[in-house]
């Protein structure tokens, strides 16, 4: 089994596009979004059937050519929003909400352009725009 082939110089190509992020939250809401790392592969995947606007747990990353125009949109559930199953002092299961201060997520995008940045939204605001180089 051969394994697939990573294209750092990817002009004019299609396949799927990786991106490693790590977001944080201070304690007064603010983001900071950083690029881990990104690359290409050959190839595509089945794409799911999106929703057309980002929900209250919910990111919209904006695949954006070099004009800034977009190319394409991805959602994800927020990695820093996510819910644990407890147990009570009564022993019965519970769903517990839980607010991260960091977290890492990975955003893969079927593409046929070059994608030069990603802008990060939520359903209310944009959190970051990010150049990948």
């Amino acid at each position: 089994m051969t394994s697939p082939k990573i294209d750092s110089e990817h002009d004019d190509m299609s396949g799927i596009l990786f991106i490693n992020f790590e977001i944080k939250q201070d304690s007064l809401e603010n983001f900071s979004i950083d690029l881990i790392k990104h690359y290409w592969v050959s190839g595509s995947f089945k794409a799911s059937v999106l929703p057309s606007e980002a929900g209250d747990k919910e990111l919209e990353f904006q695949l954006l050519n070099e004009n800034k125009q977009l190319l394409g949109r991805v959602f994800m559930k927020n990695p820093l929003k996510t819910s644990q199953e407890i147990f009570s002092p009564d022993g019965t299961i519970e769903r517990k909400q839980i607010s991260l201060k960091r977290a890492a997520l990975t955003l893969r995008a079927n593409v046929s352009q070059k994608v030069t940045f990603v802008a990060v939204n939520d359903a209310k605001k944009r959190l970051s725009l990010i150049e990948l180089k």
